[in-house]
């Protein structure tokens, strides 16, 4: 049996508060052996959601296609394209345990295992799920529906539908390859005056005593109205999240969400106008001595051309 999941992506956002401003590794922590409280899909390996039926606009039964929530798909093919295995394990489950199991296939053609495979083209918003296990699936099949039906998101999905796909503006890589280099991925449909903005901060390292326990701060910086109007967004208090383990290097990913939307300090205008706009990404890190915090590094990603929205 074939089945499809379709990420036609409509906008929102998850992450964790901070000051104001948003910002979390892909995934939410579920406690350890704590089943979710909804149907959720959740990564094998760590227990944590990646989305739930929240995140689902419609799901097309007969025809096996599901629309997720826009921001989650993005949050979801970050989480795949970094992940240290391109076949990672999933569990579909709800609040009374494990619905099926299956894997997320990032490699065209890879034949796994007699389970649901959701194969994904990361620079696609086409995913499409293969079953070689439809007979020993129909009871989790029909549960599965069931939960679907409650939750209200059961829905046609017509085929002259056409996912639209989200673009990302990419930064280089900048620092030391032997250390810490950083980069920056921002969706240029999330600039929309009063809107929540999102960008995902990725930080390749081989850990040093220069950076271990280190406190880790973003600052994102927006122009606009041809420089006459600037803001500030400071996230604090990062928490490092390894994708890849041990004898791999580590690589840090970090989605946040923000509103530049007010002035900062030498501002000449207080709101930004839509059209033409620069953003630029600086992360820090700070050691603490007792009261004092030296700043042990600094990472300026160049500065990249968006266009700001109208509101809607």
């Amino acid at each position: 049996m074939w089945w499809k999941l379709v990420a036609i992506f409509g906008l929102g956002a998850f992450v964790l508060a901070s000051a104001g401003l948003l910002c979390e590794p892909p995934g939410q922590e579920q406690g350890g052996q704590t089943a979710p409280v909804e149907l959720s899909w959740v990564d094998e390996e760590t227990g944590k959601v990646l989305f739930t039926v929240a995140d689902i606009v419609r799901f097309d039964w007969e025809h096996q296609l599901f629309e997720l929530e826009r921001s989650r798909a993005m949050d979801l093919t970050t989480w795949l394209g970094t992940h240290w295995s391109a076949t990672p394990g999933f569990e579909v489950r709800d609040a009374d345990g494990l619905i099926y199991a299956g894997y997320f296939n990032a490699v065209p053609g890879l034949e796994l295992a007699p389970k649901p495979n959701i194969v994904i083209p990361l620079e696609s918003s086409w995913l499409h799920i293969r079953d070689s296990s439809s007979d020993e699936a129909a009871p989790s099949a029909a549960r599965l529906l069931v939960a679907l039906d409650e939750a209200g998101v059961l829905g046609e999905i017509s085929d002259e539908e056409q996912p639209m796909p989200f673009n990302r503006i990419c930064t280089c890589w900048v620092g030391d390859k032997q250390e810490i280099a950083v980069r920056t991925e921002y969706f240029p449909e999330t600039f929309r005056v009063g809107e929540e903005c999102r960008a995902h901060v990725f930080l390749s390292d081989s850990p040093g005593p220069r950076l271990t326990n280190a406190e880790w701060t973003i600052t994102i910086k927006l122009l606009a109205n041809e420089g006459r109007f600037r803001s500030e967004s400071l996230i604090e208090g990062i928490e490092p999240y390894t994708l890849f383990g041990e004898g791999n290097g580590f690589l840090h990913c970090y989605i946040c969400r923000f509103r530049p939307w007010q002035p900062t300090s030498g501002s000449v205008e207080s709101a930004p106008e839509p059209g033409p706009g620069k953003v630029s990404l600086i992360v820090t890190a700070k050691k603490r001595n007792g009261e004092a915090v030296q700043t042990v590094g600094m990472w300026r990603t160049h500065q990249q051309k968006v266009t700001i929205l109208p509101a809607n």
